[in-house]
């Protein structure tokens, strides 16, 4: 289409001659005034952008946890080939963080491979060999990046102090939870307790600590972490699993102690939920592989009784049943036996508990070719 010099008919319009296929017309239009005075501009229509908001949470008694405001907070996607600034994104907090990074900012990679001390009070030595240095003692409860190899040695960097570590007393592996989003949910809080202890141990506070301690560990392996409750408040049972569904997280774990009326009963359990539905038998297959991979993870870390992995009784735990993702639910020890609730009061027992929780998420997603996903 070629358009010739605009000749004025009023103050709203304005002819414009247009040659069309080798015919000569005269179109009547409105100038816009933002347009230069011996051109025509087209106007430009922009479809409405679909939305891809996720729902905030309908918490009515009790608040929403920083980490997940963060992550459920909406978006909206931009039409294919719009100049508008890309949206905020709708993922989980980076790593280590409750705050979205800069936008245009590249992450650091995560580190390819990790090691984790079998025992406590592993030797960080200035060289390669036994007869060097020791700097430092890296604790049984950490995960340190390597930066190089050298023989049956690690190089490492350790709370700032940079060493070698020998490769016998660590085991090695790759860093499979970078990237990956996990719930943890600890359970029971507020105005429930939960079972209490002959002591008057109350499990929502052993949960909670534990979840607390397992975040950690697992944000320090590049994972994204969101707590069901971050303090002692009540959330809502079915709201538990309803927050991972929306996050699209790679799994769900819920963190709990057990309690029985037989005080002698006591021990480590993992629970899973196999659905009956064949459209969700692939997704809660994995529920059983994780629940495994944990239990024995558990049981080779902890001086414990081995209750092994259990199916959830009856229609199965609420929390499991309604996640739409591979989901556990952890009994850690029984608050009903003495010799457990001795266990569960100790920092030790809990953190070494997060520890080995921590180590069979590893094992688990290092089976996997991909997360499953809905």
């Amino acid at each position: 289409m070629q358009t010739g010099r605009l000749i004025p008919l009023a103050k709203s319009l304005v002819a414009v001659p247009v040659t069309v296929l080798g015919l000569s017309l005269m179109l009547a239009v409105s100038p816009s005034p933002a347009a230069a005075v011996d051109t025509l501009t087209a106007p430009t229509t922009t479809a409405p952008a679909a939305s891809l908001s996720i729902p905030t949470p309908t918490y009515t008694s009790t608040p929403q946890t920083p980490a997940a405001a963060a992550a459920l907070k909406p978006v909206s996607a931009q039409p294919s080939g719009s100049t508008a600034p890309p949206a905020a994104s709708n993922a989980a907090p980076a790593s280590g963080s409750s705050t979205a990074a800069p936008a245009g900012a590249t992450p650091p990679a995560p580190p390819k491979e990790l090691i984790m001390p079998n025992c406590p009070g592993v030797n960080l030595r200035s060289g390669p060999d036994v007869k060097n240095e020791i700097l430092i003692e890296i604790d049984l409860s950490d995960t340190v990046p390597v930066l190089e190899e050298k023989g049956d040695w690690y190089k490492v960097e350790y709370k700032g102090v940079t060493g070698w570590v020998a490769g016998w007393v660590v085991t090695k592996c790759s860093a499979s939870l970078a990237g990956k989003l996990i719930v943890i949910d600890p359970g029971h809080g507020g105005v429930d307790s939960g079972a209490v202890g002959r002591t008057g141990l109350k499990e929502k506070e052993v949960n909670l600590d534990i979840a607390q301690r397992l975040g950690k560990l697992l944000r320090e392996q590049g994972a994204r972490v969101v707590l069901t409750r971050e303090t002692d408040v009540f959330i809502p049972l079915y709201d538990r699993p309803a927050l991972a569904n929306r996050l699209h997280a790679d799994l769900f774990l819920s963190v709990h102690a057990d309690s029985t009326s037989k005080s002698d009963i006591n021990g480590t359990s993992t629970y899973y939920y196999r659905s009956p539905e064949p459209s969700r038998q692939g997704i809660f297959d994995r529920s059983i592989t994780l629940a495994k991979d944990v239990q024995k993870s558990l049981i080779s870390g902890l001086s414990i009784t081995d209750r092994g992995v259990k199916k959830s009784p009856g229609i199965g735990f609420a929390v499991l049943r309604e996640s739409l993702m591979p989901s556990i639910l952890v009994e850690t020890a029984f608050l009903s036996n003495s010799s457990d609730e001795a266990k569960l009061k100790s920092p030790d027992f809990r953190q070494s508990t997060a520890v080995f929780i921590a180590r069979g998420l590893t094992d688990y997603f290092k089976s996997l070719a991909s997360p499953v996903r809905f």
